[in-house]
């Protein structure tokens, strides 16, 4: 009798391994060897590539900078940087806000550039309903000479939204402009080097960053363009700025991006209203 069990539950095992076979090989299992464990079925190509694009889908934007370019009448210029640091001076103790610089070029002194950076799309919103604002879209209303033109960033580097922030809590003095070195590079790169201009640019800024005159250096991709990119570098004196010229990381940087510019770049120098104190435009601890 226990030899008739033991004979029947031989073939009820060969009848089940079979079976268990022939189901592993319909859902594409392989087998290694005799008597080996059966390896997992592979994910068909086409799956794990839809995967891998998944992974590399950019999320949301990492923060909400806007570069705002301003043209004043001849002899408003004074009356349009009155009403611009009121509107800086409050729009930095809104919540949300990084950065409110307030610049105007050097060689062209009716223009001005406003950097607003905020760490998620609620700050540039609710900038728009604050009564500052509001007060400073009247009030400078009829100083335009054109329209005002605005461009979004990301930010490339530093990574994070935080990184922005003024290291100190001192934003102004009485004595006016800080006396710092600040230029505005415009960069566009041919359709495709966006990747490696990027990386190359990154790897540029955070060597120029240890540069013992270097304040920041900031690098922007427009959300609209991503062949457009802002370089803001700040250094403490012009003399500061120009031995980043000289310096390896940089000549290597410009050697290795040379091929990718779809034109020239450009430089805008520019005086620094707000913040005016130096200590304000030093880059996060941590970035370095």
């Amino acid at each position: 009798m226990a030899g008739t069990r033991h004979g029947s539950t031989s073939r009820r095992l060969r009848f089940v391994s079979a079976a268990f076979v022939a189901c592993c090989l319909l859902e594409g299992t392989s087998f290694v060897g005799n008597g080996s464990l059966p390896m997992l079925p592979k994910l068909p190509k086409s799956r794990a590539l839809s995967q891998t694009q998944l992974a590399a889908t950019p999320s949301q934007r990492v923060a909400y900078a806007a570069v705002v370019q301003v043209q004043v009448k001849e002899g408003q210029e004074e009356n349009f940087l009155e009403a611009s640091l009121q509107n800086a001076r409050k729009s930095k103790g809104e919540p949300l806000n990084q950065r409110f610089d307030v610049l105007q070029q050097r060689d062209s002194p009716g223009n001005f550039a406003l950097v607003e950076i905020y760490r998620n799309a609620d700050g540039p919103a609710g900038h728009k309903e604050t009564l500052h604002y509001q007060q400073w879209r009247d009030d400078v209303a009829d100083m335009m000479a054109v329209p005002r033109t605005a461009v979004q960033y990301d930010t490339v580097f530093p990574g994070k939204a935080t990184d922005y922030h003024p290291a100190t809590l001192m934003l102004e003095r009485s004595q006016g402009a800080a006396d710092v070195d600040v230029t505005h590079v415009v960069v566009k790169v041919k359709p495709g080097a966006e990747k490696a201009f990027k990386k190359a640019t990154r790897a540029n800024a955070m060597e120029s960053v240890k540069e013992y005159g270097n304040l920041r250096f900031d690098v922007l991709q427009s959300v609209d363009d991503p062949t457009d990119f802002l370089l803001i570098e700040v250094y403490r004196t012009a003399a500061d700025a120009a031995k980043h010229k000289n310096t390896q990381h940089y000549l290597e940087w410009r050697s290795t991006v040379a091929f990718m510019m779809a034109e020239p770049r450009e430089g805008k120098k520019y005086v620094t209203h707000f913040p005016s104190v130096p200590a304000a435009w030093k880059v996060a601890e941590g970035v370095i």
